[in-house]
């Protein structure tokens, strides 16, 4: 599975209101990332953020 295909995988599992298989998803993703591109690639430094928008959103709810 890609980066974008968890990722979207993820999202898919917030918006149907599934945050205990979501926030394990991004963070494994990302931890994946940062140990194959390191932290400073562009591709774990955008899941971070997209995790981070995630913590947000259902803290808002």
């Amino acid at each position: 599975m890609s980066f974008a295909s968890a990722i979207s995988a993820a999202r898919v599992y917030t918006v149907q209101g599934k945050y205990s298989e979501a926030e394990p998803l991004y963070l494994k993703v990302l931890e994946i990332a940062e140990k194959s591109l390191g932290n400073k690639h562009l591709t774990p430094l955008t899941i971070q953020k997209n995790w981070q928008n995630f913590r947000s959103e259902i803290e808002e709810k």
